[in-house]
């Protein structure tokens, strides 16, 4: 879950916890979590994401990540994953950030690492 409403505080470590390595927090990872520690153990830093904030989750929140990335990076917006696959433009290791559903009663946004070798393939 990278939920926006879901974080407690800006704290964003009880999110980055995988189930196999509990932090002191213990075991926790939502879907930004995941993104974030996996950028922090590839040796990225994170000052450009948690500098930017929406007062929730540091880094371990989407919507700063959408926010910092549309700032400081090339990207591209598609309406359907379709689209996005059938562009081409999808590489190995991009961050892939999903809008929510407003209209959902309970909406949520999504954030992953694109992770295929072909640009065509729907794996995420």
């Amino acid at each position: 879950m990278c939920l926006n409403r879901g974080l407690s505080s800006s704290n964003p470590e009880p999110f980055l916890s995988p189930y196999g390595a509990p932090n002191a927090y213990g075991p926790g990872m939502n879907c930004t979590g995941f993104v974030a520690y996996a950028m922090r153990r590839s040796g990225g830093n994170l000052n450009r994401i948690s500098g930017i904030t929406q007062g929730w989750g540091s880094y371990a929140n989407a919507y700063n990540w959408r926010d910092a990335l549309m700032r400081n990076t090339e990207y591209y917006t598609f309406n359907s994953i379709d689209a996005l696959l059938k562009s081409g433009k999808a590489q190995k290791g991009d961050i892939i950030y999903f809008d929510p559903v407003w209209t959902d009663i309970n909406y949520d946004c999504h954030i992953g690492i694109f992770w295929v070798n072909r640009s065509n393939e729907n794996r995420i």
